[in-house]
């Protein structure tokens, strides 16, 4: 049962792990759930698993702090929407010439009220309290259009603004302290000095690493998991010393598809950036990112320091490039297994040791400079595509984070 998870039984074994209290198949499902709930195109097979879906499930699927979100969190609330609307319209049929969306805005804004704070609406709330709502509502025409819709409630817009501000003014100062104290350009640092952690403890970031570093230790130890071990430098953004739960709570969820090996790739994910304007490049199997500050490349107002710190691990998992085909019959569904699984490998082609699954060595700590390349991650030559980028990354001081009760977020299971 364990490895038998599907679009067509995941919503069913979860049920019976929650009914004879089985938490490793609980823990299974959602973990599977989490990987490929957004992966799904739009068919009748697809409608037909979002109806399935209990409350509870959802809420414990977005919280996941490694749900695979295949563009932005804006999709985990559009994902949202589509799955309330097809719990409360069981006859709405799929159809290739009639978009889901525009029909789920037409009823959600037919309300006279909020509608996450009516009867009908309240009982999918704790689902879309999980959603990242920092990250929702750092676009502008985003967050006017979330205003006007009154579908969320207007208290937890309140929330993560004030919040938010509060971290563009702590960012601020930490932006002039650091321009004030390292005028010839920060502290110089290496990747070794001392700790009081073991090198190999999870329990808090403390990798500082440049470029050279980085490749330094890719090379050397291409399949290690750990979070490596760094003095600490007083570089503006997240701490150093941020607890790992932290980064896997309050970092940005995003990703991309990727359909081959052979092409070369920028992706930039839109919204305010607290002057760090972050690009992820791909090329010839390696990933890496880069700081853009020129006025060529950069994209909205950014900070010149000559060093950020960014918090990132970043995931590459194999897919089948239509998990739920629109012509699919149950039959079919029946052998749609593990499509996601980062466990093992899985037979491909004629190969039985391809890896499904590469991920940075942890949470990675970089010191980012200006216009400077910094490789994070290299595949296997086996590894194989089609593929799904996914990243979690942190490019500020989450202040505030669990100061109080906050009333879009709930906490997630962070056990990793």
């Amino acid at each position: 049962m364990y490895n038998k998870n599907s679009f067509r039984n995941v919503v069913e074994f979860n049920q019976i792990a929650k009914q004879y209290n089985l938490s490793n198949l609980s823990r299974n499902t959602t973990k599977w759930m989490a990987e490929n709930i957004l992966l799904l195109d739009e068919c009748k097979a697809s409608y037909d698993f979002l109806r399935k879906i209990p409350v509870e499930l959802m809420r414990e699927t977005i919280e996941q702090p490694d749900l695979v979100v295949v563009q932005l969190e804006q999709d985990v609330f559009l994902l949202l929407l589509k799955w309330v609307y097809l719990q409360n319209h069981p006859d709405y049929e799929f159809r290739p010439d009639v978009r889901l969306l525009e029909d789920g805005y037409a009823f959600f804004t037919s309300k006279n009220s909020t509608y996450l704070e009516t009867p009908e609406g309240a009982v999918y709330a704790p689902a879309f309290r999980a959603i990242r709502w920092e990250y929702v509502l750092n676009v502008y025409k985003t967050t006017e259009r979330m205003i006007r819709d009154r579908i969320v409630p207007e208290g937890w817009i309140s929330h993560v603004f004030c919040r938010q501000w509060m971290r563009v003014l702590h960012t601020h100062d930490l932006l002039t302290g650091y321009s004030r104290s390292s005028p010839s350009g920060g502290n110089v640092h290496s990747g070794s000095g001392s700790s009081n952690d073991s090198p190999n403890s999870h329990s808090r970031i403390r990798t500082t690493l440049t470029s050279r570093e980085v490749t330094s230790h890719l090379a050397a130890s291409p399949d290690s998991s750990s979070v490596l071990s760094a003095s600490d430098v007083g570089e503006p953004g997240p701490p150093g010393d941020l607890p790992e739960t932290v980064f896997w709570a309050t970092s940005e969820r995003c990703g991309r598809r990727m359909n081959s090996a052979d092409v070369t790739c920028s992706w930039r994910w839109t919204g305010y950036h607290f002057g760090f304007d972050l690009v992820v490049k791909y090329k010839r199997r390696t990933f890496s990112v880069i700081r853009f500050t020129d006025n060529q490349s950069a994209e909205g107002s950014v900070s010149h320091a000559p060093r950020l710190r960014l918090l990132i691990s970043l995931r590459i998992k194999s897919i089948l490039s239509n998990p739920v085909e629109s012509d699919v019959q149950p039959a079919d569904l029946d052998t749609l297994v593990d499509v996601v699984d980062g466990t093992g490998s899985v037979d491909r082609n004629g190969s039985d040791n391809s890896p499904i699954s590469v991920s940075t060595p942890g949470v990675l700590s970089l010191s980012l400079e200006e216009n400077v390349l910094h490789e994070v991650l290299r595949l296997p030559d086996h590894f194989l595509f089609p593929a799904v980028v996914s990243a979690n990354l942190l490019r500020y001081d989450p202040i505030g984070w669990n100061s109080y009760t906050d009333e879009t977020s709930s906490p997630a299971d962070l056990n990793q």
